[in-house]
């Protein structure tokens, strides 16, 4: 949920410092994008159920093939291409908490994103925002650098590409390398992996993270929430953060308790320097993908272990929600914003984040973490 980006982790000497107060979600946090106007509101709006088709239509034999084939591949560990050499990634302690996590139903999920990679990839070649769109589905939350507020429902993210295809010279591709992807419920995939964009030359224009939510339909994977981020191991750019907004408004709808109770405990585990804390918010094989780490990790051990090497200028972090949904019995998907200030009250970093969440008996837990700086201007 939250973007860990505190250096004091440490040290015993470490001050805590006070705890923001940003209405119900006073929390800390790097997440991704920006700064809201009226989430709540935005959430509530219906979403246009006739705008594009299931994604694969037209390829219902190839797809199903290929499904068959990855359920018979085994241990299969490459089927994308291998990784940008630039892109590192911390694996995982041994995995639990997962429904299925045998070398079969990950071959299964990994060929499942292989499709749906393709399918993205070659949309985007064709400056096809129809295209795009039938990938998510109709009620999808997207969550991305580019965009200060997240973007509710098929027929909004649609439109949102077009605009973006639209500003890309020609020739521009993105290809995308799945580094985890495994099934949460039969019904469910957890994806985490890297983009890059580069124009007709191959110059290299954009590059990041994302760790999505996947629905398994009949005709394949749909997008349920995209949270994706350009690479900034250096902070924000100045000039995002001279546009960028806060907004105070919360989230009150369903689960709103439990959103809170979740973001809550991981900033005060931040602004107090508690990594054993934060760390225990994730599952033992929980993910995450920020962008201060310029890696995905993978396994809370892992996770602390990076919390623990963090350096950086102290900040204070708040965080709130803007959404949260129930995408299976005990799994939801929730989002938000976050703001990073220094010693000084000056802010320094505005965000969205998006994840995954374990729902348990005693609250929430972290299945994936992703969030980074808003990156438009």
């Amino acid at each position: 949920m939250l973007y860990f980006r505190t250096s004091a982790s440490k040290s015993t000497s470490f001050q805590p410092r006070q705890l923001s107060t940003r209405g119900r979600f006073s929390s800390n946090c790097e997440r991704e994008k920006g700064l809201l106007a009226n989430p709540s509101k935005h959430h509530e709006k219906q979403i246009d159920k006739g705008v594009s088709k299931p994604m694969f239509k037209s390829n219902k034999l190839f797809y199903a093939m290929l499904v068959m084939l990855g359920g018979l591949w085994g241990c299969a560990e490459n089927v994308n291409e291998s990784p940008p050499s630039e892109v590192k990634t911390t694996q995982a302690v041994t995995p639990s908490n997962a429904t299925e996590t045998s070398p079969l139903s990950q071959a299964k999920a990994r060929a499942l994103m292989t499709a749906y990679t393709q399918a993205f990839e070659a949309a985007w070649a064709s400056s096809s925002a129809a295209g795009l769109g039938a990938l998510y589905a109709e009620d999808a939350v997207r969550l991305v650098s580019d965009e200060q507020l997240p973007v509710y429902g098929r027929a909004a993210i649609q439109k949102a590409h077009k605009n973006n295809l639209a500003l890309n010279p020609a020739g521009t591709k993105i290809s995308t390398f799945t580094e985890i992807a495994r099934f949460l419920t039969p019904e469910i995939v957890l994806a985490a992996g890297t983009f890059n964009v580069v124009d007709a030359q191959g110059t290299p224009l954009q590059r990041g993270y994302w760790s999505n939510a996947m629905k398994v339909t009949n005709d394949g994977l749909q997008m349920l929430l995209e949270s994706a981020g350009n690479a900034s191991p250096n902070g924000m750019n100045p000039a995002s953060l001279a546009v960028a907004q806060t907004v105070s408004e919360n989230f009150t709808g369903a689960g709103a308790a439990l959103l809170d109770q979740g973001v809550n405990a991981y900033v005060q585990g931040t602004n107090t320097g508690n990594v054993n804390a934060v760390a225990n918010l994730f599952l033992t094989d929980g993910i995450q993908v920020v962008s201060g780490n310029d890696r995905i990790i993978q396994g809370r051990a892992a996770i602390l272990d990076a919390m623990n090497a963090a350096t950086g200028p102290e900040v204070t972090l708040s965080a709130w929600g803007y959404g949260y949904q129930k995408i299976d019995t005990n799994l939801a998907i929730g989002w938000g914003a976050y703001k990073n200030v220094d010693a000084n009250g000056a802010p320094t970093e505005y965000g969205l984040w998006g994840n995954i969440w374990r729902i348990t008996d005693n609250g929430l837990m972290l299945v994936s973490e992703r969030a980074g700086p808003y990156s438009g201007q």
